[in-house]
């Protein structure tokens, strides 16, 4: 996995993630409406959740990069 250091390849990453999530919304629709089999669906819901993580811990890495900036108020 990469590892990304900067606020900037943070947030970069983040939003790539969020972008690659909202071009799968309407597999997730289609599955939710019952057009998808859970075999047809199943690729794409363990990518998205895998997407979900790493935005998710990349958040956190964030949170823990502004908390140890100069000025951060904690």
């Amino acid at each position: 996995m990469n590892e990304y250091t900067t606020v900037d390849e943070i947030q970069a990453e983040i939003a790539a993630c969020k972008i690659l999530l909202r071009d799968t919304d309407y597999m997730a629709q289609k599955y939710a409406e019952g057009w998808l089999t859970e075999e047809g669906y199943a690729d794409t819901k363990q990518r998205r959740q895998g997407w979900r993580d790493k935005i998710n811990m990349l958040e956190e890495r964030l949170a823990a990069i502004e908390a140890e900036a100069p000025g951060a108020e904690g």
